[in-house]
């Protein structure tokens, strides 16, 4: 099943132009919404689980870590399969559709900061997802 999710998420989402995701601005805007939306589940730098990771079935992946032997293709590819992803949901996986509350801006955002996410420590977690 893991694996049909997958290639079907790759080719929904092959034609998905992906901007600059280099931007602070995207970063920052990011970060907020990151720990606001997703840090319950996807969890930050230093923690390993939580009540709601634990309680998902399938776990959801631990994004403040680096995937990378498990992720296949480009960044870039992975951009579009995170976009997607955070628009349109995973059924029956607790993932939900953030793109019926957001804009692609902001779910752009949001891959920004993933991206940027197991490369940051505790201390530069706490700084870029601080809240006004």
């Amino acid at each position: 099943l893991e694996e049909t999710r997958e290639a079907s998420i790759k080719k929904s989402a092959q034609h998905i132009k992906v901007p600059d995701l280099e931007s602070p601005e995207l970063l920052l805007m990011g970060g907020a919404d990151y720990e606001y939306m997703c840090s319950s589940c996807h969890l930050k730098p230093g923690l390993e689980e939580s009540d709601m990771s634990i309680g998902l079935y399938p776990a959801p992946p631990n994004l403040s870590i680096s995937h990378e032997t498990h992720q296949h293709g480009t960044d870039e590819e992975l951009a579009r399969k995170n976009f997607w992803v955070i628009k349109h949901g995973i059924k029956a996986s607790g993932m939900p559709a953030w793109g019926k509350t957001h804009s692609d801006e902001r779910i752009w955002a949001m891959v920004a900061f993933i991206k940027r996410l197991p490369t940051l420590t505790p201390e530069q977690y706490q700084v870029l997802t601080a809240i006004d």
